[in-house]
């Protein structure tokens, strides 16, 4: 048997169930009925009901709802004992019944059976007293409205679901109910949380056994059926609002050509009222004889499927022709009527311009005999087969207009040189896919042989539908201009040769201070791999924000004064780093003696601008060591020579013996000689150590170097002048303190600045040597004095040619050179030095060691 798949569900319940149509024969039984009567499913279908139920006297299909017990018969051999429960299924194109059969053999409780199956109903259903009071509800209905069985049951159904706006028709209802007949009803009833649901409601009186007279309702939610309707109706207002609108005049046909509806478009376009036609005109009103027959082929056309166009004329209700376009299309509905939908649009408008335009046509032509090319117009194959050409064909190409048409008409296509043929074909075939215009150079025969450039602007002409009518388009001769292009392009070539390989930057700018075009050294500049990637930008792309807002408005001023800017110097960050450059800017004018933009020339100075600067300092070099050497011819005129003159004098009254020294007076002038010595040996040694350094004979030499036995070698050096000033000499170094840096030049430093502050440290005054290493190994050594100090004004030339050498504390000399030498011996090291003094307090220099390194 197949099951319908609407009644899928039924297959699930536990109940044995049958469905009825109008004529009480049997259109469903479930699986458990089927099973029970160990029959074929087959033979039950479109059996009648009685012939398996006995149902009561006089029964008919208006008593139901209803219950009863019944006997079941199959084959006429075996009888059942059944509770039948019997209720309209549902109310659609055609009503089925719903009979519940229990067999009173197989339940002993007939009322949990019934129970049961009140349940398993998929629509709420109640069961009411004459009075409308609840007397049993199903699952189904608790769902619905949202009450309890218990909550329900004992209230007058009325109270429970019926809207306070609607209980004048709820009354309604109950009295036809309460009268005896039967309702059907789709309105709204209330849930018990104020909502309101709409619903379809089935009522039915029956009368119990004993007498008494009950009424079983159904109430389906038939929110989606009306919500349905409701989109339906929208949809049709929004349609019938769109029918109005259209712009155009609108007509239905039906196949006899009956005008069965139209817009009011066009009952304004042939004059008509809305119900003078509509249902009683066929829509040959609007035909005169001459159109009569054409309007017969489009309908025909249309009803073949084919959809139409066509402009034409028709008749209005007073007798007048309008210029109408017209639009047609096929409707088949689904009951398989057919239709003809049309749409008419007045051109009449349009129709007189192009009466005119035809009138016209005679000056269009010779206006276009007389244009410098040719105008044509072809089909698309493959000899562009000539439609029309002009008579300027004869100047072009030397051929008459004829001869290009007809029979006998000449290829066009083999005038055109050959190289260009494909490339001619593969553009019109994007320019037609496109519906854009076709422009095209190329050479051409002409009727001489000669060879000549011709330019063509095309299109293509296409109908309503879209398709291809011909080409169209004009054909001018370009050779003089084509020859004076090539030679303007030689002298392009040439200048862009010229611009690509000059060392210079070329460029060119509009008035926006864009570049339009630049050299490959301008492009290197910028910084941008091809030249063609700078145009279109400008300073403030490739530099920073100050030179390139200065260069914009230089080239501003140059455009309002008409004056160029020559040979001005610029110091520009550029993608090679810094640069010094010449740059010229003029302005450029068009042939009306408008500025346009600028050209601009730049040469790169930084070479000559590097070597100008070394030559300045090798100037101020040579300056600086003339003035040391001057400072050395001093320190030699004046220095050298009071030692000397000292110790001439001191020999010579050794050697005279008419001074009679006395032993003490020869030991104390001994000893001054030894001083004077001294001095002078500190002096020489200076002097050639400064002149190692001066000729760069100086090599750095680094060791490792134990500081505090390296200080006290120093120290001992200075034992003497130390002794004799009472000075007290203090070491803050500690043993095991190493230093990496060359010895000698170390040696020379700390000497040098020993000897300093013994000299300016008047007697029984205070010298401290110090050193300690910092957290990144650089080795500081001070040395501390409680001398004279160091004026503010000679802080600032201390270590330079410029200072000037003082006498110490004891009157010992001083060149100013020492301090020279350290600070070479310092930069050499790869150190610093620094000084702290105040006047009268004392001094301390402070030397920076750096740390070993792997260099």
């Amino acid at each position: 048997m197949n099951f319908n798949s609407k009644y899928i569900y039924l297959e699930a319940m536990p109940q044995l169930i049958i469905l009825t149509n109008s004529k009480m024969h049997i259109i469903y039984a479930n699986r458990l009925f089927v099973d029970m009567i160990e029959g074929d499913a087959n033979k039950v279908l479109d059996e009648p009901l009685a012939n398996l139920i006995s149902l009561p006297d006089s029964f008919t299909l208006q008593d139901l709802p209803t219950s009863f017990v019944s006997y079941f018969k199959w084959d006429k051999k075996v009888e059942y004992e059944f509770r039948v429960s019997a209720t309209e299924a549902e109310k659609e194109d055609e009503p089925e019944y719903l009979w519940l059969v229990e067999p009173v053999a197989v339940s002993e409780n007939e009322k949990v059976f019934f129970e049961s199956l009140f349940d398993a109903v998929p629509f709420g259903i109640v069961l009411l007293d004459k009075d409308d009071k609840v007397l049993e509800c199903n699952q189904a209905f608790s769902r619905l409205f949202l009450y309890e069985r218990n909550e329900a049951v004992g209230n007058m159904i009325n109270d429970l679901i019926v809207p306070t706006d609607l209980w004048e028709t709820g009354t309604t209802l109950t009295k036809a109910v309460a009268q005896g007949k039967p309702i059907y009803s789709e309105t709204k009833r209330r849930r018990r949380d104020g909502t309101l649901l709409d619903v379809a409601i089935i009522g039915k009186p029956f009368t119990m056994p004993d007498g008494n007279q009950l009424v079983f309702g159904i109430y389906q939610d038939i929110g989606e059926r009306i919500a349905y309707r409701e989109a339906i109706h929208k949809e049709k207002a929004y349609f019938e609002f769109l029918f109005e609108s259209i712009p155009y005049g609108v007509v239905l046909l039906n196949v006899k050509d009956d005008i069965v509806d139209c817009n009011s478009g066009f009952c304004h376009l042939f004059g008509y009222e809305k119900e003078e036609i509509v249902g009683k005109e066929n829509i040959n009103l609007i035909f005169t004889d001459k159109y009569r027959e054409e309007g017969i082929g489009l309908r025909s056309r249309v009803s073949s499927g084919d959809r139409v166009y066509a402009e034409s004329q028709r008749k209005h209700k007073d007798g007048r022709l309008i210029d109408v376009a017209i639009s047609g299309r096929k409707l088949n509905m689904e009951d398989g009527s057919l239709f003809i939908f049309a749409l008419y649009k007045d051109i009449t408008d349009r129709k007189q311009v192009e009466r005119a335009l035809e009138e016209n046509r005679q000056q269009l032509s010779n206006l276009i005999d007389n244009l410098p090319g040719m105008v044509y117009r072809c089909r698309y194959d493959e000899y562009y087969t000539m439609l029309y050409v002009s008579e300027s064909s004869k100047r072009i190409l030397g051929y008459d207009p004829e001869i290009f048409m007809g029979e006998n008409a000449i290829n066009f296509e083999q005038l055109i040189h050959k190289p260009y043929r494909e490339a001619i074909r593969k553009m019109w075939d994007k320019v037609l896919t496109e519906k854009t215009s076709f422009e095209y150079e190329y050479e051409m025969d002409t009727a001489s042989g000669n060879s000549i450039w011709v330019w063509e602007r095309g299109r293509g002409v296409f109908d309503a539908a879209g398709q291809l009518l011909f080409l169209e388009g004009y054909i001018e001769d370009i050779t003089e201009h084509k020859l004076a292009e090539q030679q303007l392009q030689n002298e392009r070539d040439l200048m862009q040769a010229l611009m690509d390989n000059i060392p210079d930057t070329i460029y060119f700018k509009d008035l926006e201070g864009r570049f339009i075009r630049v050299n490959y050294s301008q492009a290197r500049a910028l910084g941008v791999k091809h030249p063609d990637d700078a145009i279109g930008k400008t300073d403030f792309d490739f530099f920073d924000h100050k030179h390139a807002q200065k260069s914009f408005e230089d080239e501003q001023q140059i455009f309002e004064m008409g004056d160029g800017l020559i040979n001005e110097q610029e110091h520009i960050n550029t993608a090679n780093g810094w640069r010094w450059f010449s740059a010229s800017k003029v302005p450029l004018y068009d042939a009306h003696g408008k500025i346009t933009g600028l050209a601009g020339v730049s040469r790169d100075l930084t070479t000559f601008k590097n070597m100008e600067q070394a030559l300045r300092n090798s100037e101020q070099e040579l300056l600086m060591s003339n003035k040391e050497k001057d400072k050395l011819f001093s320190v030699i005129a004046h220095d050298l020579r009071s030692p000397f003159n000292s110790f001439l004098l001191l020999t010579e009254m050794f050697n005279d013996e008419s001074f009679g020294l006395s032993v003490e007076e020869i030991r104390e002038l001994t000893v001054n000689m030894h001083n004077s010595v001294l001095s002078l040996y500190d002096l020489l040694d200076n002097l050639l150590s400064w002149s190692a350094v001066q000729r760069n004979k100086v090599v750095v030499d680094k060791s490792s170097i134990g500081l505090d036995s390296f200080v006290n070698d120093i120290l001992s050096y200075f034992r003497s002048s130390i002794s004799k000033k009472k000075l007290q000499v203090g070491l803050e170094v500690s043993d095991d303190m190493t230093i990496f840096t060359d010895k000698t030049m170390l040696g020379s430093i700390l000497r040098n600045l020993l000897s300093n502050a013994i000299k300016f440290t008047p007697t029984g005054g205070e010298i401290l040597i110090a050193a300690e290493v910092g957290k990144d190994g650089t080795a500081s050594i001070s040395v501390r004095d409680s001398g004279i100090g160091i004026p503010e004004e000679m802080k600032n030339n201390l270590f330079t040619i410029e200072a000037k050498g003082r006498k110490g504390t004891d009157g010992e000399p001083s060149s100013g050179l020492g301090l020279i030498l350290v600070r070479d011996f310092v930069n050499l090291i790869g150190g610093s030095i620094e000084v702290e003094s105040q006047e009268g307090i004392g001094s301390t220099f402070i030397v920076s060691v750096p740390p070993e390194t792997n260099d």
